[in-house]
């Protein structure tokens, strides 16, 4: 009976690790929106609040997530709307996803709330092990 269990468990595992395979984008992140309606962002000039907007955009526009195999293909926004293309392996544990950057001792980990055949909902999972209160939402583009 335990091998039965056993072998379920892997195959539910295995399934999930295809529904993540293809091309991922970013279309909404619960941060930036956070952020975008707080009274501190009213508080800022209209050139700062441009600006930030921008950014967030810029990060929406151009946040991707590539699975092919056991490896990755990511895109990170960074200052100065900057594009840093990265890549590494992942691994899909119970309903967390885990990427080895490469060339990196960094290691990326997301709670995984939602995985649809053509949706993702996750969460950051910071160093200290804290889950962000807010998620991030993609779309599969392919």
């Amino acid at each position: 009976m335990i091998k039965f269990i056993f072998l379920f468990l892997i195959i539910l595992s295995f399934q999930d690790n295809q529904k993540l395979e293809g091309r991922w984008k970013m279309y909404e992140a619960e941060a930036f929106l956070n952020i975008l309606s707080s009274n501190n962002f009213k508080l800022g000039t209209e050139i700062q609040q441009k600006e930030i907007a921008e950014t967030f955009q810029f990060a929406l526009d151009n946040t991707y997530y590539s699975f092919k195999g056991d490896s990755i293909f990511f895109t990170d926004t960074g200052a100065h709307n900057t594009l840093n293309h990265k890549n590494g392996k992942w691994l899909f544990r119970s309903d967390t996803l885990i990427i080895f950057e490469s060339k990196k001792i960094k290691t990326h980990k997301y709670l995984i709330e939602s995985l649809k055949e053509n949706k993702l909902i996750m969460k950051i999972i910071f160093p200290n092990g804290e889950v962000s209160l807010s998620n991030m939402k993609f779309i599969k583009v392919e």
